[in-house]
């Protein structure tokens, strides 16, 4: 992904490691302060039940995308986790 001027041009494509059906991949999207980190929703995702959802964390950087993490919680089906992301910066002296 790279920042340009408008208009913009798809430079990347970003897909669930175990995508499945009515995963609902992007449902909520949160980029980081200094565009290197996107979270992205999946409130349908199954693997901790039906429909309990994940959130995805990819690295992004000039030289491509990477799936860093795949967050679950175990609450349970219809939990429909990943409907809400957010990152919050903290600075640290």
């Amino acid at each position: 992904m790279h920042r340009v001027a408008l208009p913009a041009a798809q430079t990347t494509y970003l897909k669930a490691s175990n995508a499945g059906a009515d995963d609902a991949f992007g449902d909520g999207l949160a980029l980081s302060a200094d565009g290197t980190t996107l979270a992205i929703g999946a409130t349908g995702e199954d693997t901790r039940g039906t429909n309990a959802g994940a959130v995805y964390v990819f690295g992004l950087s000039d030289a491509g995308s990477v799936e860093q993490a795949l967050l679950t919680v175990d609450a349970g089906p219809s939990a429909s986790f990943g409907e809400a992301v957010a990152m919050v910066y903290v600075f640290a002296p």
